[in-house]
Parts: structure tokens; sequence; C-alpha cells
């Protein structure tokens, strides 16, 4: 099972991502940054996961 934190920050992700099109043009940049951020620390947290469950 991937770790929970992972999931978490898939949804953070997409809520970047849904909120993006009702962002102000200059201010866009801020949540599609903020999503892939949040996608990095997803698979980060996910390959800490997998690296501790095979000890």
């Amino acid at each position: 099972m991937v770790d929970r934190r992972a999931g978490v920050f898939l949804v953070f992700a997409g809520m970047c991502i849904a909120l993006a099109p009702v962002a102000e043009p200059e201010f866009r940049w801020v949540c599609v940054t903020f999503a892939a951020i949040y996608v990095l620390l997803s698979v980060a947290s996910a390959l800490d996961a997998r690296s501790r469950s095979r000890r």
C-alpha cells in the first residue's frame, strides 16, 4: 500500500490545478508551481515508504 501522505499530496496537487483557472492571471503560476511541488512531494513520500517497507 502506498503511504497515505502520497495520496494527500496528490489531492493537494489536484486542488491547486483545479483552482488555477479561477486564479488571477498574474498569480496562476503560483497554483502551477505548488501543484508541481506537491507532485514531487508525493513521489518522494511514496519512494520513502517503499524503501522503508523493503527493510
